[in-house]
């Protein structure tokens, strides 16, 4: 059921916002005829250099007359609707995008920044609207505003489309009526791809270029094209708008958007011991599972994303619930540890995300953090053990053994973990009075399982004392 009608634009620079963004809220607003109050919660530049945003929430008439669009970061807008937990109007807008500093680049070097201002980033405005408000063209009218919009601030990409829940901040997962269901706004490349074919589609001219025979498509039934042109009429884009069947302009448009499984999420459940057939059984009739492998060392048990799930925090709540019930039957030995991990976009791909899912019987602190690096490569990995301050000599030791046993375990199972052969044996080196410990190995044939048995007994050496909470793959930033 689609309970709202989604617009959705993204820019890196919506110029002045008082111009371009704030008239357009308020003709927004303007358009409702709605009697009930505008509820806003902002975000807005810290006083002190480096801090946390300062938070001010009230109603939206109030805040605005104070309001400074130079120190704005974030301003969410709501009009209740009449049902409940759907909203008549809601509204986010990114003015600033921070990038937090890896958490990892913190531990080593202590007074790096908490975050920094990605002013290259990608920062997006969207709205929803009640569907049955806009079934009655209250929304609709301003079309020639979204427009202009598109052109004035400077906007990449956007669209208008029948969403079940609005777009709350950049990182939701793209819509779940679109093929790229999988992804994360903040993780796509509006600049040259699309998320799908909507109703309303904003282009640029980047896009453009990749149209194959874009005439043709402007003189199809059924489609609507509109050339935008800027200030001093250059070409800027193209509205278009698709009044029938979505397919006949998907296979116009079929170079803008990329295959729905190129950036999946893969969540996985690793199980200690064996699998014996009462798990078996208890798994493969798990909604939860997808697919499960018994591996020399540990059991693998891919997990599915449940349907129509609108939040990510809604969904793993769900998936930790699983995981609780899950993990009392299947810690069987004083040694074996269930760990759920999450990881995306892909197994090395720069700037890959390994998430860690705690159990509630497990401290978080006890499982090693996971990072790779933007530069990430397999052919001559770096892998950096960090480890916590005072390290005793027996803990290296026993660091040192895991190491070995790792890459014995992965040379006896080739089949199952693939293949890594070392190029430096470790060695330690030291940074502001911490000393940690790194190896580089060429891992072009290492499969995802022979690097999960890696974390896997890094939490086990974790477990009686902390010793590793960091495991970075590749090499450090240049800037650090």
């Amino acid at each position: 059921m689609k309970n709202y009608f989604t617009f959705f634009l993204c820019s890196r620079d919506w110029g002045a916002v008082e111009e371009t963004v704030f008239p357009v809220i308020q003709k927004l607003l303007d358009a409702l005829l709605s009697s009930r109050q505008v509820q806003a919660s902002a975000q807005l530049k810290s006083n002190s250099a480096g801090g946390p945003p300062r938070i001010v929430s009230g109603s939206y008439q109030r805040l605005r007359k104070d309001l400074q669009p130079r120190d704005l970061v974030q301003l969410i807008l709501q009009v209740p609707g009449q049902a409940p937990g759907v909203q008549e109007f809601s509204l986010f807008f990114e003015n600033i995008r921070y990038q937090y500093t890896p958490e990892y680049l913190r531990f080593i070097f202590s007074r790096a920044p908490e975050r920094i201002e990605a002013s290259a980033d990608l920062k997006i405005f969207s709205f929803s609207v009640g569907y049955d408000v806009f079934r009655r063209g209250l929304i609709d009218v301003q079309r020639e505003m979204l427009e202009r919009m598109f052109v004035d601030a400077n906007c990449v990409y956007g669209f208008g489309n029948p969403t079940t829940w609005p777009i709350a901040g950049p990182f939701q997962f793209v819509r779940d009526n679109s093929t790229q269901a999988g992804r994360r706004i903040v993780d796509f490349d509006y600049t040259s791809q699309i998320e799908d074919v909507y109703f309303y589609n904003y282009l640029s001219e980047s896009h453009l270029r990749e149209i194959v025979e874009l005439d043709e498509m402007c003189e199809t039934p059924g489609l609507e094209c509109k050339r935008l042109f800027d200030e001093a009429q250059r070409p800027y884009g193209l509205a278009l708008y698709v009044k029938d069947d979505a397919d006949v302009a998907a296979r116009y448009l079929q170079n803008l958007i990329p295959g729905a499984r190129s950036s999946s999420k893969s969540f996985q459940l690793l199980l200690p011991d064996a699998l014996d057939p009462a798990l078996r059984n208890k798994l493969e009739n798990t909604f939860f599972a997808a697919a499960v492998e018994e591996l020399p060392d540990f059991i693998r048990v891919a997990l599915r994303a449940p349907e129509n799930v609108h939040d990510n925090q809604e969904f793993y709540a769900e998936l930790s619930d699983f995981f609780e019930r899950l993990r009392p039957g299947v810690v069987r030995r004083a040694e074996g540890v269930a760990q759920l991990i999450a990881q995306y976009p892909g197994f090395f791909q720069p700037g890959q995300i390994v998430q860690r899912v705690p159990s509630r019987a497990v401290k978080d602190n006890d499982q090693v953090k996971v990072y790779f690096t933007s530069n990430v490569t397999r052919e001559r990995l770096k892998v950096l053990f960090l480890v916590n301050t005072g390290m005793k000599s027996e803990h290296r030791t026993e660091l040192t053994g895991l190491v070995s046993e790792w890459l014995a375990a992965v040379d006896r199972h080739p089949d199952a973990y693939g293949s890594i052969k070392t190029i430096e044996g470790l060695n330690s080196w030291t940074i502001e009075n911490k000393t940690h410990v790194q190896m580089l190995v060429d891992a072009t044939h290492l499969r995802q399982d022979g690097f999960n048995l890696l974390i896997l007994m890094l939490d086990q050496l974790n477990r009686a004392d902390l010793i590793v909470p960091y495991l970075v793959c590749g090499d450090l930033p240049q800037s650090s």
